[in-house]
C-alpha cells in the first residue's frame, strides 16, 4: 500500500495495536543511569552519533547517552538539533552550539527505532529524559500517537519531569510544531 510504504520510508515501522507500540517502549534491560559527574565528554559525542546515525548501541552507551540528557541544556539542544525550529540556538550556550554544530544531523530513517531502541534499554528510574526527546521527535513528524505514549511512560517515571508535562500538554492541546517536517 503506497501510504504503507511512504511511512515506512519515513523510517516507521506499522505495528499492529497501540499496546504494541508501548511494549516496545518498555525497558528491555535492568541498565540504569550514571551520575554527570562520571561522563566523559567523548562517550557522550560517540554514544549520540550512533543514536542519530546507525543505532546499535551497548548497554554502557545506552547509560552514558540517557544520562547526558539530565543536563538541561544538553537536552534542549538534542530536542533543538532534531527537531530544527523548536528553540532557538541563541539560547544555547558556546559550548553547546560547538558540540552541536560537530554533531551529525539525524538520519531520519530508522530515528525513531533508534531512539525506542535507547527508550527500551532504560529502567523507569533513568527514562523519563530519553522518552521526553523521543516524544519531541515523533510531534515534530507528526506521529502524535507516538509522542503521547513517550510521554505516558516518561510521566509514568517521573511524573515532576517538566519538559514531558509541556509536551504532553501541547499533544493534549493538538498545538503543532512551526517547523514540523
Amino acid at each position: 500500500v503506497a501510504v504503507t510504504s511512504e511511512f515506512v520510508a519515513l523510517g516507521h515501522n506499522p505495528l499492529s495495536s497501540r499496546e504494541d507500540v508501548a511494549a516496545r517502549l518498555e525497558a528491555k534491560s535492568s541498565a540504569g543511569a550514571v551520575s554527570l559527574a562520571g561522563l566523559d565528554q567523548a562517550d557522550i559525542f560517540v554514544a549520540w552519533v550512533k543514536v542519530l546515525t546507525t543505532g546499535g548501541l551497548s548497554a554502557e552507551e545506552t547509560i552514558v547517552a540517557a544520562s547526558a540528557l539530565y543536563d538541561i541544556e544538553f537536552r534542549d539542544a538534542m530536542v533543538a538539533h532534531i527537531c530544527p525550529g523548536t528553540l532557538p540556538w541563541d539560547l544555547l550556550s558556546d559550548d553547546m552550539k560547538a558540540i552541536f554544530e560537530a554533531m551529525p544531523k539525524i538520519v531520519r530513517e530508522g530515528a525513531i527505532d533508534r531512539l525506542v531502541d535507547l527508550c527500551s534499554g532504560l529502567t523507569d528510574d533513568s527514562a523519563a529524559p530519553a522518552l521526553t526527546v523521543l516524544a519531541a521527535y515523533a510531534r515534530h513528524l507528526g506521529d502524535g500517537g507516538l509522542a503521547r505514549l513517550a510521554l505516558q511512560r516518561a510521566l509514568r517515571c517521573d511524573p515532576k519531569y517538566r519538559l514531558a508535562q509541556l509536551l504532553e500538554r501541547m499533544v493534549h492541546l493538538a498545538i503543532r510544531p512551526a517547523f514540523a517536517v
